[in-house]
């Protein structure tokens, strides 16, 4: 019996993304973030039933809609190493530019994105906090 009550490499909350082409929803997240396929599990038909992806230390779950569970986009804050190297590759990849990336007052060099699927990506640089001389 397992002394966790999560996976090892899970944080206790993780998103879930349903959704229609959740293969290639899960190349999108590949293409653009370098994700790493964890699992795939398919069902019956060969649809995508669950599938896990990590992107850096973050891992998101995937489905296929169905007529249990509908596809429902989500809004996600994505940290990355360079917000306008990751903010290009979502545009050649087919997503909709939401916000160019710009400077935030609140440390972030950040823009965000809308992928064929419904999903808002906010993608962000951490710059640090005005005065900050951790920051770059």
């Amino acid at each position: 019996m397992a002394t966790h009550h999560k996976p090892p490499t899970f944080t206790a909350v993780t998103p879930y993304l349903t959704t229609t082409g959740a293969d290639d929803l899960i190349a999108f997240l590949q293409q653009v973030f370098g994700a790493q396929l964890v699992d795939r599990h398919t069902d019956e038909s060969g649809r995508v039933a669950h599938a896990t992806v990590r992107i850096d230390d973050a891992v998101l779950e995937v489905s296929e809609a169905n007529d249990t569970w509908k596809a429902m986009p989500l809004a996600l804050h994505v940290y990355v190493p360079d917000v306008d190297a990751t903010y290009k590759r979502a545009i050649d990849a087919g997503a909709r530019s939401t916000m160019e990336p710009k400077l935030h007052d609140y440390g972030e060099r950040g823009g965000g994105v809308q992928d064929r699927w419904g999903n808002h990506w906010f993608l962000a640089t951490y710059v640090g906090q005005p005065g900050d001389k951790g920051g770059s």
